[in-house]
This record gives structure tokens, sequence and C-alpha cells, in this order.
């Protein structure tokens, strides 16, 4: 569909500007543009820093656009699908709507919602997995970047004690990971992985670090 193209094209620029701006010496997303004197930094290019944030800004306002029209449309499919499902004599009843021949009826409207809604941003990256940690037992892997751990993602991370505080309170019990992953041909690849936090030879439950900047 024309609107998943154009989300799928703004999540990609919103994560380009996003990996450039928070990458060393660049003062990130929100971070100061003066020195601890009070004046402008030296060190970066201030003009080229502010032209980013406002594009990074205009595109967060497009992708906000594209995601309600995608979820209006989708909500139209889902009132669709149920419009058209009739049980009769315990039977059901199937007929094809106009949203069903555009190649999505097979998909359950109420997890295509949660699939096609969902922001692909960036927010840790894996800089180190420890040997036989329950990181590497899960499958992470170093350069993973990740946009979902549990219901922790880009905006509430709290610089990554959220996700501290969920494995705490998950000891043993999967929590799903979602990661972009680099591959051979220098794209990016979507991998979710189960991760189970539990007690093992090294410290913490993780076994891997994590930072706020690519690596």
């Amino acid at each position: 569909m024309k609107l998943m193209n154009q989300k799928d094209e703004i999540e990609k620029l919103i994560l380009d500007i996003t990996e450039f701006l928070e990458t060393p010496p660049m003062p990130g997303v929100k971070g100061t543009l003066v020195d601890a004197e009070g004046f402008p930094r030296a060190d970066i290019d201030l003009f080229e820093v502010r032209k980013m944030r406002n594009k990074l800004a205009c595109l967060q306002t497009d992708h906000c656009t594209v995601m309600k029209q995608i979820e209006e449309g989708l909500l139209s499919v889902h009132d669709d699908y149920k419009k058209n499902n009739i049980n009769i004599e315990g039977e059901e009843l199937k007929t094809q709507s106009n949203f069903e021949k555009m190649s999505v009826s097979s998909a359950n409207p109420d997890n295509l919602i949660k699939q096609n809604l969902e922001v692909r941003i960036p927010f840790a990256w894996i800089s180190d997995v420890i040997n036989d940690s329950p990181a590497q037992q899960a499958g992470l892997k170093m350069g993973d970047a990740i946009y979902k751990f549990g219901d922790v993602d880009h905006s509430n991370h709290e610089n990554l004690n959220a996700i501290v505080e969920l494995v705490k309170k998950s000891l043993n019990n999967p929590i799903q990971v979602k990661v972009l992953r680099k591959n051979l041909f220098g794209g990016s690849e979507e991998k979710e992985i189960q991760f189970v936090p539990h007690e093992w030879g090294g410290r913490g439950y993780l076994g891997c670090a994590l930072k706020l900047n690519p690596i």
C-alpha cells in the first residue's frame, strides 16, 4: 500500500537523522549546543545540527499524519471484515469486500493494525555480548539496534533505566525484544527475539552492554 511505503520511507529517514545526531561528538536529538562556559560549541556544525533537528521534527509530524491515515484505513478494514463474516446457522459465510481484494483479507485486522502501526526507532545499541549470558542464549548480537524491549521503546526508556526495571521484574519470564540487525548488503533486517532474564555465572541478568549511541 502507498501509505505503508510512505511510512517506511519516513521511518528510515528518522532513523538516519537520529543516528547522525546521536553519533559523537554530535549533541543528540535534544542535547545542548553550547559548551560548559555558555559559548556555542566549536566542535560541531551548529547550522547542520539545527537543520537536521528541524527536519526530524517535520518528519515526526509527517509520520503522525501517515500513521493516523493508516489507522483509519485499517479500522475500515476491520469494520468491513466484521460485516462480511456473517454467521448463518453456525457456519461462516465469507464474502469479499473491496479491501479484501487488495490482498489484506487473509490477515486478522486486529493483528494487522498492531503490526503496521509499530514505529521502528532504535533507542539502544548492543556494544558487547558476553559468552554464555542470557543475551547470547537468546540470540542478541553486538551491533543490534533495539527499538522495542517488552513495552519499552524510544519514547519511555528513561535513559535505559526502564529496561533495567523490566528485566528485574521479569526474571525467568520471556521478554519480546525487537531489533534492527545489519545484513551483508548494507541494509537492516528486523529480528524478533525471545529474551529470558535469569541468573547465570556473570553479573546481572542481561549479559550484554547497551549504549544510547549507535556503535
